[in-house]
């Protein structure tokens, strides 16, 4: 279904690991915020506030995750490939011609 460009490009996560980092450095509670521009002439904007609940679901997520992402990191763990990110892209090796149908499919 719709999802917004926040949650589409993972800014919530990212918040959330900004806003670790930022309290780990410095005393404090922040909020983190989005200032969004769009391209469109005249542009139209917006401040995004991140409930904290939002940001709470990331830290689970980073949680449960983060042992595989430092097995990975640290070469003991293969990365798992989507195929459509940009290291899959740049590290892609073509083995085989495609149809002009499967380009189609996606």
């Amino acid at each position: 279904g719709w999802v917004s460009f926040i949650q589409a490009y993972d800014y919530v996560l990212q918040m959330a690991v900004y806003k670790a980092i930022v309290e780990c450095h410095f005393e404090g509670d922040y909020k983190p915020y989005i200032v969004a521009v769009t391209k469109q002439n005249p542009p139209d904007k917006a401040v995004i506030q991140f409930h904290q609940n939002w940001l709470d679901s990331e830290y689970s997520f980073l949680e449960e995750k983060m042992p595989r992402v430092i097995a990975v990191k640290n070469k003991e763990l293969d990365a798992m490939r989507c195929e459509e990110c940009e290291y899959c892209r740049a590290t892609k090796q073509l083995k085989d011609a495609i149809n002009l149908e499967d380009l189609l499919k996606k």
